[in-house]
């Protein structure tokens, strides 16, 4: 029987569900032994990035209440809770049925798209795996998002240029 560290277990979602090609984060097997070095490296790597846009940014939102955000917003809460709840103000997703609603452990509000203007947001966070693009497209053209959008992609949280999408 193998013991997983917890926190690798709760990025486990984050790194297959992300994409339908999923980064490929290398774990060894030999007999008796599990090398998960490669996905420790990996969950460093993400929880610095990360925060490192939470710090950066006044008025964070995440774009995107599904499994994917529960896991990671979960996931990183164990890493630097103070700073998730002073940043990230609520998770914002475009479903009438999940709106008014929080999120399950970290308890954020769940709210209609159109907050992110009103509650002059400067940091926007799209956690939709394969609608991503179409709400980074959303947020930029037809919101006028004036602020930093990233994309959680299979490699990471990918920063968008207004002329890209």
């Amino acid at each position: 029987i193998f013991v997983i560290n917890l926190s690798i277990m709760i990025i486990l979602p984050y790194l297959y569900f992300l994409q339908p090609t999923a980064a490929f984060i290398p774990v060894k097997i030999e007999y008796g032994k599990l090398d998960l070095t490669g996905m420790k490296k990996a969950k460093e790597k993400f929880v610095k990035d990360f925060m490192e846009i939470l710090s950066a940014g006044e008025r964070c939102a995440v774009w995107g209440a599904s499994h994917q955000t529960f896991s990671v917003l979960g996931f990183l809460q164990e890493h630097d809770k103070i700073l998730l709840r002073k940043k990230l103000l609520f998770v914002a997703d475009s479903a009438p049925f999940k709106q008014g609603k929080l999120t399950p452990a970290t308890h954020f509000d769940i709210v209609e798209p159109g907050k992110i203007m009103e509650e002059k947001i400067d940091t926007l966070i799209i956690m939709a795996g394969g609608y991503s693009d179409e709400i980074g497209r959303i947020a930029r053209k037809k919101m006028s998002f004036p602020g930093n959008i990233y994309i959680l992609r299979s490699t990471g949280l990918e920063k968008i240029q207004s002329l890209k999408l």
